[in-house]
């Protein structure tokens, strides 16, 4: 039994210009097959991420922002609970 160098056909067809097909009919190997291997690979060196949703995230809160005698910024009427989801939706929000 012949064993194909799979890692060098794939590597001299995306170095040339030909198309699958051509490329096949020259180094005579199967298309099907060779098409197996080009995908297959490709699948584990490309890993594609589905952007997340952005989903609304509502807070009931009635926040305050002011100054203190000193100059310093103060909030109130914030819950600290909710900073962590708070935190979470912004940041998916910007990415």
């Amino acid at each position: 039994m012949t064993t194909i160098d799979w890692d060098g056909h794939l590597a001299a067809f995306r170095a040339g210009s030909q198309t699958a097909a051509s490329y096949c009919d020259a180094a005579g190997i199967k298309l099907g097959t060779f098409r197996y291997h080009l995908y297959k690979r490709g699948a584990k060196k490309k890993l594609r991420r589905r952007p997340q949703r952005f989903q609304e995230f509502h807070v009931a809160t009635e926040l305050v922002i002011a100054r203190d005698g000193r100059g310093a910024l103060t909030i109130s009427g914030f819950d600290v609970t909710h900073l962590p989801q708070i935190v979470g939706a912004w940041s998916n929000a910007l990415s």
